[in-house]
Parts: C-alpha cells; structure tokens; sequence
C-alpha cells in the first residue's frame, strides 16, 4: 500500500442490513505473536473506522500450532488477544476469524 492508511482493513463488504465483514492480512517473518502484536493495532483502528463491524477475517502465514511444551500454545495466546479485543468499545459484536493464507489458494 505504499504508507497509505487502510481503517485496519484490506478489504471489506458492507451488505444490505448495515453488517460489515473485513479481511486484514499479516505475513510476518517472526512468529504467530508477532502477527498478533500487529493485528491488534488493526483490530483497533477497524473497530473504530467500522462501527458496523461484525466478522473480521485475519489471514496471516503462521498457524496456531499446539507445541505441548508447558508454554503458551498460539491457540491459546490467540484467544486471549481476542478477549481483550471483545472487551474495547463495539469489539463485543464482532466476530473474529484467523486463517492461514495457504488456504486461500489450492495446494496439490
């Protein structure tokens, strides 16, 4: 985009009945938090920008992997970003949706 500002989205459907469904994607080289360290700064600006707001899809290139270690799983560091996202002003409304770039396109 260049440095022009994008509301926190990439793109985003207004339907007839005033629902809005935004998509932001985030390929970072770092790990799963860094792409929630980024995506919380567009949570925020899309929430305000977007009122209307009820499904924001994420699209990032690292999965929620479950490393059984005895530390944090990306799952569970995703859904306690979410948590605080539900907690800001209209982020109770809204839907959010993570899923791995990959799956946009057919693998063989």
């Amino acid at each position: 985009k260049g440095g022009i500002a994008d509301a926190g989205v990439e793109s985003y459907w207004k339907f007839a009945d005033e629902q809005e469904y935004c998509l932001q994607a985030k390929f970072i080289t770092g790990d799963f938090g860094t792409i929630l360290s980024q995506a919380t700064g567009s949570i925020k600006t899309a929430i305000t920008k977007h009122p209307s707001l009820t499904k924001y899809y994420i699209c990032g290139n690292r999965d929620k992997s479950d490393p059984r270690n005895g530390t944090k799983s990306n799952e569970e560091l995703w859904n306690n970003k979410i948590k605080a996202c539900k907690a800001l002003p209209n982020g109770a409304n809204v839907e959010f949706i993570y899923f791995l770039i990959c799956r946009l396109f057919r693998i063989k």
